[in-house]
């Protein structure tokens, strides 16, 4: 819940939220599914069993880093554009306008 709570107002991390959501559902119903294989199905091959959940987990494990990484990613980037954001706010005009001049200046002498 308080995780639906931190994402509420960033779009970025909601969208990896429902996806952590989405694949927790579906490993929750595959285990289902093999609960009910080893109640009822009298032949079950364990050996391949143990293979598919090894492989299962570990794509769930591959999942979960990637949207870690996305996130650190995003957080990353976020943080550099604020800062190049800041400093392109933070430019004078008087110093903006005697650059633009001396630009255009050099700009005419060139042709």
């Amino acid at each position: 819940h308080q995780l639906d709570v931190a994402a509420n107002g960033h779009p970025f991390f909601h969208t990896v939220l429902e996806l952590m959501y989405r694949e927790l559902t579906t490993l929750g119903i595959v285990e289902f599914c093999i609960y009910l294989m080893h109640k009822y199905h009298k032949n079950f091959n364990f050996q391949m069993e143990a293979i598919f959940v090894d492989v299962h987990f570990m794509l769930f494990y591959t999942a979960v880093f990637n949207a870690i990484q996305s996130c650190f990613v995003r957080l990353l980037s976020g943080h550099r554009t604020d800062k190049s954001w800041v400093q392109t706010e933070n430019i004078e005009d008087n110093h903006y306008v005697a650059i633009r001049k001396e630009f255009d200046r050099l700009e005419i002498e060139l042709k």
